[in-house]
């Protein structure tokens, strides 16, 4: 066969298999309740959707609290070329970046 070796039937019916059942499970839009990495890594997928909504979430609620602040809006107005503009952007999104939850407010706030 291939490099001189014998397929693995066995093998190759298992990998049928699990393709049918995720072509089916894409189909049914089931998706599962974690994936496991390794031997001891398992990502829960619930709590993923939950972290990056909440991270989001945050995003959205901190960057309209940045825009409505005087001192952005005031350095965006009286910026005399695009390049004190776009300084003025950088502060507000260096600000924004500064806000936004760590990473163990995130997995507290999920869990």
């Amino acid at each position: 066969m291939i490099a001189d070796k014998d397929v693995n039937s066995v093998g190759l019916a298992a990998i049928f298999i699990v393709g049918v059942a995720l072509v089916y499970a894409g189909i049914f839009n089931l998706l599962p309740a974690e994936i496991g990495i390794g031997d001891k890594g398992k990502i829960k997928m619930q709590a993923a959707a939950d972290a990056v909504k909440a991270v989001k979430e945050a995003a959205s609620s901190e960057a309209s609290a940045i825009a409505n602040t005087p001192t952005v809006l005031q350095e965006v107005v009286s910026a005399r070329d695009e390049t004190e503009a776009a300084t003025a952007v950088e502060n507000a999104l260096k600000e924004l970046v500064n806000r936004m939850p760590a990473t163990a407010d995130v997995i507290r706030n999920v869990q």
